[in-house]
């Protein structure tokens, strides 16, 4: 259930880089971003999981501040995904017209046999 709720939240995943990483992610805790799977990569390097909200509202500031370079490595979540296939509007009007054909076959009764004597 937490990954899909993640999903729909849309999260990113970011390496940060520079002499105090720590300090970084301190500034993030305090300002109650939430944040997981904390990897440390090195001693100057860390890889971590954010809500892009929370990336796009704090994370340049709290950059700044800690003097660290932060690359988004992958995006991931609903909106990135509807993003990727935007150009195949074929294969979103095609996939929601098989949805509907088969919820309007599934409602319909297909055959009734009765056998005996």
């Amino acid at each position: 259930m937490y990954r899909f709720m993640s999903y729909i939240q849309n999260y990113v995943e970011i390496k940060i880089t520079g002499e105090q990483p720590q300090k970084f992610i301190n500034i993030c805790l305090r300002r109650r971003l939430a944040v997981w799977r904390l990897t440390r990569i090195s001693e100057h390097e860390f890889t971590l999981f954010l809500l892009a909200g929370d990336f796009k509202k704090n994370v340049r500031s709290a950059a700044r501040k800690s003097h660290v370079k932060v690359k988004i490595l992958k995006k991931n979540g609903l909106i990135y995904t509807l993003r990727r296939y935007r150009a195949r509007k074929t294969l979103l009007i095609l996939s929601v017209l098989l949805t509907a054909l088969f919820c309007m076959m599934s409602s319909m009764v297909w055959s009734i046999r009765i056998e005996g004597g």
